[in-house]
C-alpha cells in the first residue's frame, strides 16, 4: 500500500513540475507582448506653457516645421496658441524674445499621459514652461520568429510595427515629410524582449 501511494506522489510530482516547467509559445508570446504595448505606448514631448520662439517674427516662426506642427495642432483643436508678444529680459529694454502661450484643450488631453516635466520660470516676467507626454501611437507584434524558454524565463525574437496613430501623430507627419521612423505603419522592425514567470503567471520586463 505504502509503495502505491510513494508511486503515485511521484508520478503526481512530476506532473505538477512538467506543468510548471511548460514552455512560453509563440502565441502567448504574441498576446503578452501586444498587451504591454497597449499599456506602454510610444510618447513624445509636447511643450505647453512658454514657447520662446526667439527674436524672429510669428510669421517666420510659423513657417519652420516646429511652427507648422503647433498650428496644425491648432486646427486640429488639440491645443490653444496666444501670442504673448515681446517679453523683455530684467533689467534691459532692448533684449527681449517672442513668446506663445501653449495651452492643451480637453480634446488634446486625452492624448497625453503619465506626470508633465514643468520648467520653472525664467525670470518674474514669464511663466512655467510644461513638457507633457504625448501618445503618438501604439506598437503591435508583426511577427513572433522565436521563443527559448529557460526555466522561469524566456527571450522573444519578434518583429513590431507601428498601429493606432492618435492626431498627434498623424499631424506630425503631415508637417514633416522627411521623418519616415516616427509612428511609421509602413515600417516593421526587429526587437528581442524578455519574459520572466512567477507560478504560472508570465511578465514582461522588457520589450525594444
Amino acid at each position: 500500500m505504502k509503495s502505491a501511494q510513494f508511486v503515485t506522489a511521484i508520478v503526481f510530482a512530476a506532473m505538477l513540475s512538467a506543468c510548471g516547467s511548460k514552455d512560453l509559445t509563440k502565441e502567448e508570446a504574441k498576446g503578452l507582448l501586444n498587451d504591454f504595448f497597449t499599456k506602454n505606448p510610444t510618447t513624445q514631448k509636447l511643450l505647453t506653457g512658454m514657447d520662446n520662439i526667439g527674436t524672429d517674427t510669428e510669421a517666420v516662426y510659423f513657417a519652420s516645421p516646429g511652427g507648422k506642427y503647433q498650428k496644425a495642432l491648432e486646427a486640429a483643436g488639440l491645443i490653444t496658441i496666444k501670442s504673448k508678444g515681446k517679453i523683455f529680459r530684467p533689467g534691459s529694454k532692448t533684449e527681449y524674445f517672442n513668446a506663445l502661450d501653449i495651452v492643451l484643450t480637453d480634446t488634446g488631453k486625452k492624448f497625453v499621459t503619465g506626470k508633465p516635466n514643468t520648467v520653472p520660470p525664467i525670470s518674474d516676467n514669464t511663466w512655467p514652461t510644461v513638457y507633457e507626454n504625448a501618445v503618438f501611437c501604439g506598437k503591435e507584434v508583426a511577427n513572433i520568429a522565436d521563443v527559448t524558454t529557460t526555466d522561469d524565463s524566456a527571450t522573444v525574437d519578434y518583429s513590431w510595427k507601428a498601429a493606432n496613430l492618435t492626431p498627434f501623430a498623424q499631424k506630425f507627419q503631415e508637417t514633416d515629410a522627411t521623418d519616415k521612423v516616427t509612428c511609421n505603419p509602413a515600417v516593421v522592425q526587429n526587437a528581442v524582449g524578455t519574459l520572466v514567470r512567477k507560478g504560472e503567471v508570465w511578465t514582461v520586463t522588457v520589450a525594444q
